[in-house]
């Protein structure tokens, strides 16, 4: 540290060195509060991207296995498009209370979630975990030019993912 301040002093003067270095400490004050400011991605947004990765990649060997068994696909690629991360539902327990105040009557309810033990600490409990929303599937294959083949593509993946035929796309290619 006395050797960068000796440096300035040298380079640029005493009173300009001291100025130098308050400047200096200002600027680093300012940089540590405005990343205070910037988005962070938590622990947990980390895991919801991975978790929505592996549910793209599993459900995208899935259709390209079901789909290579098609009489006329040929070689196969799957990409597919999600919209959001994996959600979950907790249970919750309800619970509602009439009060009078100054003879009039009001309702309120209250939902808490059920925890449960884990060991050590307390979770939440999971009711249910919904898969993230399908915006779209490619798919590239030998056989996408056989209008026949297209339409059992187009029929299978429909009802494997169930969504619209409108959010496939069948071409044909070398994948």
């Amino acid at each position: 540290m006395e050797s960068i301040i000796n440096f300035l002093k040298n380079k640029i003067g005493k009173e300009n060195a001291l100025k130098a270095i308050i400047i200096l400490g200002f600027a680093g004050i300012a940089l540590i509060m405005l990343s205070e400011f910037l988005p962070q991605k938590t622990k947990t947004e980390t895991e919801k991207d991975i978790v929505t990765e592996n549910f793209q990649k599993e459900t995208s060997q899935k259709l390209e296995e079901v789909l290579s068994a098609i009489d006329g696909v040929g070689k196969i690629k799957v990409m597919l498009t999600v919209s959001c991360t994996e959600e979950y539902v907790y249970a919750e327990e309800g619970s509602s209370s009439n009060s009078s105040g100054d003879g009039k009557t009001a309702s309120q309810s209250e939902n808490k979630p059920v925890l449960i033990d884990s060991g050590d600490k307390k979770e939440a409990l999971v009711k249910k975990v919904i898969n993230p929303q399908i915006n779209g599937v490619v798919i590239v294959c030998e056989g996408g030019g056989n209008a026949r083949v297209c339409e059992r593509i187009y029929m299978a993946v429909s009802t494997a993912l169930g969504i619209s035929t409108a959010k496939i796309y069948v071409a044909q290619g070398t994948p």
